[in-house]
């Protein structure tokens, strides 16, 4: 385990269906992960530091969904990130989390892969992203 919780407790095998619109108002679906071998996908609260901490150190390769429903209108977010809004569709993969930011990494067949990262250690998402892609 790098960080956050363990690969058994989390019981999701798969990114679920998902039919949502980005920061820009783009729809988007779960079918973004298939461009890539891997992608992340950081789950972010705008009311956490250590989440926009993350948020700056990030580049448009990353994926981040916004947790907090009531906040999606306040995406005055310093990122090159592409932000995901959380909706209905998500309920499942956010009931596993217990704190924020978190990043998983998702395979192009919309597998979770490796090792979950909890909070802003841009270094050890870098560490897994790197032991993932070899």
């Amino acid at each position: 385990m790098i960080a956050g919780c363990e690969r058994s407790e989390f019981q999701l095998e798969s990114i679920p269906k998902f039919r949502t619109i980005d920061s820009h108002g783009i729809e988007v679906t779960e079918k973004i992960f298939s461009d890539r071998k891997i992608s992340t996908l950081t789950v972010f609260t705008t009311n956490s530091e250590p989440s926009l901490n993350l948020l700056r150190k990030l580049d448009s390769r990353n994926l981040c969904l916004l947790a907090n429903f009531k906040d999606q209108f306040d995406l005055n977010i310093q990122t090159q990130a592409r932000i995901l809004i959380a909706n209905d569709d998500f309920s499942e993969l956010l009931e596993t989390i217990r704190f924020v930011p978190i990043t998983f990494f998702i395979d192009s067949n919309g597998k979770f892969i490796g090792q979950p990262v909890a909070g802003d250690n841009f270094d050890l998402i870098q560490i897994e992203l790197d032991r993932l892609s070899e």
